[in-house]
């Protein structure tokens, strides 16, 4: 049997369950006012490679947060109306890396989502405690949007404390709320795409610890400097290891930002993860994922909230 073949066929890396690096379609094109010449022309726009002392051995930290569904819920009201709800925990952590790494500062929070006036509150018989969350609707999307809302909010919580220290943070995801401090937002999934047509081969010409020059991105409640790096070799397609970094530009002048950006990008290649060992890499950095899973676990198992939860509910009085 003869097979002909029209087209080259690769595969992401992350398994399907999770999505892409990259949009499956491409990044979708900005709408947020860009500006691409601050540190060079775009005529003169190419990789740029940091200085080899850029990235000294330095303390670093990474915040992130998990969150997870526990339960869909029917409220019923004083008026016997039943509207839809969410049980959800969520908790966010700070890991320091500074020679080894130390896990600090986790908290853990839980909810009763949904839209109804008066949000109840539910309690296990051995005080786990979902206090009522607003929700804008009681749709899926909703419901969804008002948990990862939490955890975000918890994030930048951690890292304002963190902050304190002085020492680099790395967000996972973007920062869109500044922190004070030495704060990086690392974007590891390329939803939107922040460059003009004519830029973008230059993503994909970038080699492992090398950076697009710095853009800015400005809207109505932030302005950001931003630039793509890239982590490893991981994958056949050009973005496929590529990650997009931003710290606040109020305060930070040029010389200032494009230091900090040299720092991170020599720096964040030394964390990669390796395909045998998280299904995410490289995006999903080491102490990211080490943080992620202190953090599950911190949430405690969901079979046993699970049944915590049928329990109280049962003894509620309808």
């Amino acid at each position: 049997m003869t097979v002909t073949a029209t087209h080259r066929i690769d595969l992401a890396m992350w398994p399907a369950d999770y999505g892409s690096p990259v949009s499956d379609d491409g990044p979708a094109t900005t709408t947020v006012p860009v500006d691409y010449d601050p540190e060079v022309t775009q005529a003169a726009w190419a990789p740029v490679t940091p200085a080899a002392d850029a990235a000294v051995d330095r303390p670093v930290w990474f915040v992130d947060g998990v969150r997870r569904m526990e339960a869909r819920a029917w409220i019923t009201t004083e008026d016997g109306a039943t509207a839809s709800g969410l049980v959800g925990s969520w908790a966010a952590g700070a890991i320091r890396c500074d020679g080894s790494a130390v896990i600090t500062d986790c908290r853990v929070e839980r909810g009763l989502f949904s839209a109804v006036a008066r949000r109840p509150t539910l309690t296990t018989d051995d005080g786990l405690v979902f206090a009522g969350c607003e929700a804008e609707a009681g749709t899926d999307a909703a419901l969804r949007n008002a948990l990862q809302a939490r955890m975000r909010g918890l994030e930048l919580d951690v890292a304002r404390d963190v902050a304190a220290s002085g020492e680099l943070i790395v967000l996972d995801g973007p920062l869109r709320r500044r922190v004070r401090g030495h704060a990086v937002g690392y974007v590891k999934t390329q939803h939107v795409d922040y460059l003009a047509a004519a830029l973008r081969p230059v993503v994909a010409d970038l080699a492992v610890a090398e950076r697009t020059p710095l853009f800015v991105l400005a809207t109505d409640t932030y302005r950001h400097w931003s630039w793509y790096l890239r982590l490893a070799t991981v994958g056949r397609h050009p973005w496929e290891s590529i990650v997009r970094c931003e710290i606040p530009a109020d305060g930070i002048a040029l010389p200032e930002a494009r230091a900090l950006a040299d720092t991170v990008t020599g720096l964040l290649p030394r964390f990669a993860s390796s395909p045998h060992r998280d299904v995410r890499a490289p995006q999903n950095l080491y102490p990211i994922g080490a943080l992620e899973q202190h953090l599950r676990h911190r949430l405690g198992d969901a079979a046993v909230i699970g049944r915590r939860l049928r329990r109280a509910v049962h003894r509620v009085p309808t």
